[in-house]
């Protein structure tokens, strides 16, 4: 099992554009699926289930860790990427890098990755890793999704294409 290191927690990186008096433009899809609320709980490829998604949350909100293992799968049997992706209310869409940051979303040639690797293989991604009051955050929801290609720009058109993605947690939500 590979794991998606952070080393930051999720708040940290976001609780300062609460005070940031504007919203982030987001053109493409994924930011439009969000808001539309047509962002699927089981995506498909063919009529197949692509992405198998285990959420843990531990604590209540006002002290909460989240994790997420993802297990893509793709029939190509490629390299793909994988990104994990935040759309916090009334401020924008933030996309998950290796290291444990979080950056806006611009387009998916400046989109950090959580993995590249196979498909197939269970990916845990540390999205909060130690208790922190996730209550400013509430209704924050995070989407786990990949590409198939070995460029990391040109796997993201393809999830956004074939909608390999899925909601993987609301913050506060039962």
């Amino acid at each position: 099992m590979q794991t998606a290191r952070l080393s930051q927690s999720f708040y940290s990186h976001l609780s300062g554009f609460f005070s940031t008096p504007f919203i982030f433009a987001v053109l493409f899809g994924l930011a439009a699926l969000f808001a539309s609320g047509t962002v699927r709980s089981q995506p498909t490829l063919n009529g197949v289930d692509d992405i198998e998604i285990r959420t843990q949350v531990t604590g209540p909100l006002n002290a909460q860790t989240i994790r997420i293992t993802a297990t893509p799968k793709s029939s190509s049997g490629g390299k793909i990427s994988m990104y994990t992706a935040a759309l916090v209310n009334g401020v924008g869409l933030f996309f998950l890098d290796e290291s444990g940051v979080w950056f806006p979303f611009v387009d998916c040639e400046k989109t950090p990755i959580v993995y590249f690797g196979s498909s197939g293989k269970s990916v845990d991604i540390d999205v909060v890793t130690e208790p922190v009051d996730l209550t400013g955050l509430a209704g924050t929801m995070i989407a786990v999704g990949f590409g198939v290609n070995e460029a990391p720009p040109l796997a993201c058109a393809d999830m956004l294409q074939w909608q390999r993605y899925t909601l993987a947690h609301i913050i506060g939500a039962p």
